[in-house]
C-alpha cells in the first residue's frame, strides 16, 4: 500500500509539473504573439512615415530601379558585378579591395557567367577558385548551400587554394553551419564544415559602397575615354545609396523614424545608455526571428505554389501530348516535373525543378556519358540558347527560366526528343 501511495504521489507531482509546464509553453507563445503583432504594427507605422517622407522629396530617377521596379534580385546584382569585373582595372581593384588578395590572381577570362553550378558567381584560373555568394537582399540560407558550392570547387582545387567571398546587406555576419555543414547540422571542425576561416565577409553598404567610391575616383583609370564604365558605376552607386537611405538627405528621415521608435517603445533619456541598448536588443532579437519565421513561411508557400504549377502544367501537357509523352511529378518536398528518355543504355530526366527559382534540366542520377551530354546539347542549343554545365548527375545540363516560361521550355523540350532519332520516350 506505501508503495502504491508513493507512485501515486509520484504520478501526480510529475501530471502537475507537466501542466505547469505547458501552461508557461502557452504563455510564452501567447507573449510570442503578442511581441510579433506589436513588431509588426510598429513596422506598418514605421513605413508609413517613410512613404509620407518620400513623397515630400524633389523627382529623382536612377534607372536601375526604374528598370528593377524599385528592387534589384540578387541575380542581378550578380549580373552587374560580372560586367563590371570584366573590365581589368575594375577586377583588380576588386580583388585588392573587396577580397583583400593580389589584383592579379585572376584575369577576366577567368569569369564565370553568373549561376554556373548555381553559383552566385565565380572565378577559377589554374591556381585558385573564388566563389561569390551574394545574399544583398538577405535570401534565406539554403541547407548545405555554401558547403555544395566549397565541393564542387573541391572537385578541381586544393582547399587552401580555394576562396569565399560572402556579400551580405549590411552586416558582417558569416553563413551559419545550416549552409556552411553538408546536411546543415554539422559542427564545427568536422571534415563536412566548410570552417569560417576560409570565409571572407563582406556588406554593399559599407564595403561594396566603399569601394565603388575609390573606383570612381581612380586616377589611373583613364575615365574621359571610359564614359560608359563611369555612367554605370554612378547609377550603380546612386542604386545602393537609395537602397540603403546612406544619402544625407535620409538623415531627416531617421531621426522622424528614431523620435517615433523612443516613443513607442518608451525609451527616453532618463534612461541609462545600457537600459536603452538592452531594450533595442531585446526588439531587434523579436525582429529577427520574426523575419525568419516570415521567411520560412515565404520558403513554404512558395514550394507549395511550386509544386500546384507543376502538378497543372503537367495535366495541360500530358492533354498535349497524349500517347507520346508521360509528364510526372518527380518530387514534392524540391518541386520537380518532368519526364524520363532513354539512349542507348542511359535512361535520364527532362525536368522543371524549383529551388529558389525555377530552372530547367537534363540529368542522369549517375551523370550523362560525355558523348551523350555532347549530342543532347547539340539537340537543344537552338532552341534553349545558353546551355550551363553543372556538376555531374543531377545538374549535367541546365539553365534557369521564368515561371511564366517552364510549360514552354517542357514542351520544347519533348518536341525535340519525340522527333529525335535513337531517343525514346519513356
Amino acid at each position: 500500500m506505501e508503495l502504491y501511495n508513493n507512485v501515486t504521489s509520484s504520478l501526480q507531482s510529475e501530471q502537475s509539473a507537466m501542466l505547469k509546464a505547458c501552461a508557461l509553453l502557452d504563455w510564452v507563445k501567447r507573449s510570442e504573439c503578442r511581441t510579433f503583432s506589436q513588431l509588426l504594427q510598429l513596422s506598418d507605422y514605421c513605413k508609413r512615415i517613410e512613404n509620407s517622407f518620400m513623397s515630400s522629396l524633389p523627382f529623382h530617377l536612377n534607372v536601375i530601379s526604374a528598370a528593377a521596379r524599385g528592387r534589384l534580385k540578387e541575380t542581378a546584382h550578380s549580373l552587374i558585378l560580372h560586367d563590371l569585373l570584366h573590365h581589368p582595372m575594375v577586377l583588380q581593384s576588386f580583388l585588392r579591395e573587396v577580397v583583400e588578395i593580389e589584383g592579379n590572381t585572376f584575369s577576366v577570362n577567368d569569369i564565370e557567367y553568373p549561376d554556373k553550378n548555381r553559383i552566385d558567381l565565380s572565378l577559377h584560373s589554374n591556381q585558385k577558385f573564388l566563389i561569390i555568394e551574394n545574399k544583398v537582399n538577405s535570401a534565406e540560407e539554403q541547407l548545405g548551400q555554401v558547403y555544395r558550392y566549397y565541393s564542387i570547387a573541391r572537385e578541381t582545387h586544393d582547399e587552401e587554394n580555394i576562396l569565399i567571398l560572402y556579400l551580405n546587406p549590411s552586416n558582417n555576419e558569416p553563413p551559419s553551419l545550416y549552409s556552411r555543414s553538408c546536411n546543415g547540422n554539422g559542427g564545427e571542425g568536422d571534415y563536412d564544415t566548410v570552417g569560417i576561416d576560409k570565409i571572407t565577409v563582406r556588406n554593399y553598404e559599407h564595403d561594396i559602397l566603399c569601394w565603388l567610391y575609390k573606383l570612381s575616383e581612380d586616377s589611373t583609370i583613364q575615365w574621359d575615354e571610359e564614359l560608359f564604365l563611369k555612367s554605370a558605376i554612378i547609377q550603380y552607386i546612386d542604386y545602393l545609396e537609395e537602397y540603403f537611405q546612406t544619402k544625407d538627405k535620409y538623415k531627416q528621415l531617421h531621426t522622424m523614424i528614431e523620435k517615433e521608435l523612443k516613443e513607442i517603445l518608451v525609451i527616453d533619456d532618463s534612461q541609462s545608455r545600457e537600459a536603452q541598448i538592452e531594450l533595442l536588443c531585446d526588439k531587434k532579437t523579436g525582429l529577427e526571428r520574426m523575419m525568419s519565421e516570415i521567411n520560412r513561411f515565404l520558403v513554404k508557400l512558395n514550394c507549395e505554389h511550386a509544386v500546384e504549377l507543376l502538378e497543372r502544367e503537367a495535366n495541360e501537357l500530358n492533354g498535349k501530348f497524349a500517347g507520346k509523352v508521360n509528364f510526372k511529378m518527380f518530387n514534392l518536398k524540391d518541386p520537380e516535373m518532368g519526364f524520363d528518355v532513354e539512349h542507348g543504355n542511359q535512361r535520364f530526366h527532362v525536368t522543371i525543378t524549383y529551388t529558389d527559382k525555377y530552372w530547367w534540366r537534363i540529368y542522369c542520377s549517375s551523370g550523362l556519358e560525355d558523348d551523350l551530354k555532347n549530342h543532347i546539347v547539340r539537340l537543344i542549343s537552338a532552341n534553349m540558347g545558353e546551355v550551363k554545365h553543372g556538376s555531374k548527375g543531377y545538374w549535367d545540363i541546365y539553365n534557369s527560366t521564368s515561371e511564366e516560361n517552364c510549360t514552354l521550355r517542357l514542351s520544347q523540350f519533348a518536341e525535340i526528343f519525340v522527333n529525335a532519332p535513337n531517343f525514346k520516350i519513356c
